[in-house]
């Protein structure tokens, strides 16, 4: 083969691994964006960076109990539980936040108020 059809070939196969790669990442854009917004599983996990200090704070979050880190707005964990469907005085609760100083006690405040 010649040079340059040697590189013609090379250039071709670049662009196709090139869209390749934008196919994909559009691919998994759009059924990020189709996702329900309700979670389905017991915990979701949300991608924050963990703060220095271990304060959690377990409060209502678009009508579900959620883990936040100390003061923080965005959740680190949303669970599928309704906080209308728990009893006054722990709506209440949550409303202001319940702050824990580990991850096992804020576990087993979850599971007291899921279960």
């Amino acid at each position: 083969m010649s040079r340059r059809t040697t590189a013609f070939i090379f250039i071709a196969f670049i662009f196709m691994m090139i869209s390749a790669v934008i196919s994909t990442l559009m691919s998994c854009q759009h059924t990020a964006k189709a996702e329900p917004e309700r979670p389905t599983a017991l915990v979701t996990e949300a991608v924050t960076a963990e703060p220095q200090y271990k304060t959690y704070t377990v409060k209502e979050y678009n009508g579900l109990v959620a883990v936040f880190y100390g003061d923080s707005t965005r959740p680190v964990r949303i669970t599928d539980c309704y906080v209308s469907s728990l009893p006054e005085e722990d709506r209440k609760k949550l409303m202001s936040g319940i702050q824990t100083t580990s991850e096992n006690k804020m576990k087993r405040l979850l599971e007291d108020l899921c279960s």
